[in-house]
């Protein structure tokens, strides 16, 4: 990775995306969606809780790994795509800088994990 990885739940969250994911995804995907940034790790349980912290952030969302239980509908993550895309810059949304996955099995999940886990970075 180009960006510096400290934090466990952070770890967990790449490695799902890597290695337990409906969604191919590679490590220089990650490294070219983050540019060599650091994002910061958020965890919600409901789409409202996501655009809220979206809301509050103090600028707009540059790039986003969104991962989701995989006892989430994809419907359920399409709405929280569209519900984030007023609050992403067009560069985000335009240029790849959203990738998305799902688990690949819901017993493989721990009961206390959150529906929605991300990475996100927002501009300056």
């Amino acid at each position: 990775m180009n960006f510096r990885i400290d934090d466990e739940k952070t770890n967990n969250l790449i490695h799902d995306a890597l290695h337990n994911n409906l969604t191919h995804l590679e490590k220089c995907d990650i490294d070219d969606c983050f540019d060599g940034e650091y994002p910061k790790y958020f965890e919600a349980d409901t789409i409202d809780k996501i655009v809220n912290y979206a809301k509050s952030a103090n600028g707009k969302i540059k790039a986003m790994l969104l991962f989701a239980r995989s006892d989430t509908t994809i419907s359920e993550v399409q709405e929280t795509i569209d519900a984030l895309e007023p609050y992403c810059t067009k560069d985000c949304i335009n240029n790849g800088k959203i990738l998305v996955g799902c688990s690949l099995e819901s017993d493989s999940q721990k009961s206390e994990e959150m529906k929605y886990r991300m990475l996100i970075l927002v501009e300056k």
